[in-house]
């Protein structure tokens, strides 16, 4: 629905920039929506995108290759053992680009109309890399089948996710248009684009449980371990307003913190006539960890850094920690979220 109605619907970007500093300047100069040309010179004026955006007529669905291979074993009575290779490869993908004329194409980036894409002074345009996306991962699994009134799963996984492309959710600049995002619609904002992905994680654990007491009481616990994110320097693009470009390799500044936490349930039945009565009780984030989940990659706060020296058309060298190129957010690489506090939610569930 996103590409129907952004690329089908006849949309258009206008970017247009005026200053006056007259204060006896009439309404019909403060509100002119004509491109000053005293900002012109360093903010380019433009229409993007076009009323009818046209499709490479060769252009092909998107798909995803995998591969799992595994196995499970009944070790005892209702206890099994299981392990499972994972391989999922990103095969094509549909996403559309700028061409020269400022209007946006729908294609397969790397093949046909978009083999290539534009700076963003449209001066010079670059090869486009086909879009990567490759995970592969290794689980464990040991379930425990319900008898003897207690019941559980648990798995670990250990796994790589590489390439240049978040997927359809952009997790680097949290763009929300499957299909349209804005991966591929300049040169620049593929510079530096490869590696480890926004949401690589290396290791993850995971374990749910529960226990029914002779005099009907269920607890259940569930908890997981998981380590941290790449942390990536991103750079500010003025023309997108948002921090779009990959100023440092993808995790080049380490990984954000691990994360854990576990949540404990409790349920009580009473049986009242024909009537069932069940108490319910949750704790979430039991031990009230209130760990960091994220951390502000923006290493900019204006567009201080590009990724092309656009008087050679060469690209920059990616920043490294230590880089005389030192970051101007003075928050770039601190916690920026966290997990939420305990909370407790009470219920009362009525059965007949």
């Amino acid at each position: 629905m996103d590409m129907v109605i952004r690329s089908f619907g006849r949309e258009i970007t206008a970017f247009t920039y005026n200053r006056h500093g007259a204060r006896e300047e009439s309404a019909a100069t403060r509100y002119n929506v004509a491109c000053d040309p005293a900002v012109d010179a360093f903010r380019r004026c433009a229409i993007l995108g076009h009323e009818e955006t046209p499709v490479d007529p060769k252009l092909q669905g998107q798909y995803v290759d995998e591969i799992v291979a595994g196995a499970e074993l009944e070790v005892m009575k209702d206890m099994a053992l299981g392990a499972k290779y994972i391989w999922r490869d990103l095969g094509r993908v549909i996403e559309d680009a700028l061409g020269a004329d400022a209007g946006y194409y729908i294609g397969n980036p790397g093949r046909g109309l978009l083999r290539a894409s534009p700076d963003m002074h449209y001066e010079r345009f670059y090869p486009v890399p086909e879009p990567k996306r490759t995970f592969k991962g290794i689980e464990l699994v040991a379930r425990k089948r319900f008898s003897n009134n207690w019941g559980m799963i648990a798995s670990y996984l250990w796994s790589k996710l590489e390439g240049n492309y978040d997927g359809t959710f952009q997790v680097s600049t949290g763009q929300l248009d499957p299909n349209l995002n804005s991966a591929f619609d300049y040169a620049e904002f593929q510079v530096n684009n490869k590696g480890y992905l926004s949401n690589d994680r290396r290791h993850q654990f995971k374990v749910d449980g529960y226990y029914v007491f002779p005099f009907n009481l269920t607890v259940g616990l569930s908890a997981y371990y998981r380590t941290g994110l790449p942390i990536t320097a991103m750079g500010y693009s003025t023309a997108y307003q948002n921090w779009e470009y990959y100023l440092s390799e993808r995790g080049a500044f380490g990984r954000t913190d691990d994360e854990w936490e576990a949540d404990l349930h409790l349920d009580y039945p009473v049986k009242i006539g024909g009537i069932q009565v069940k108490f319910l009780a949750d704790v979430f984030n039991l031990f009230n960890r209130q760990g960091e989940t994220g951390r502000n990659m923006r290493y900019t706060l204006g567009e201080d850094y590009t990724p092309i020296d656009y008087t050679t058309g060469r690209f920059m060298t990616p920043i490294k920690p230590g880089d005389s190129r030192r970051p101007t957010n003075p928050a770039f690489n601190t916690p920026n979220s966290w997990q939420d506090p305990r909370t407790l939610r009470l219920g009362v569930r009525i059965s007949f």
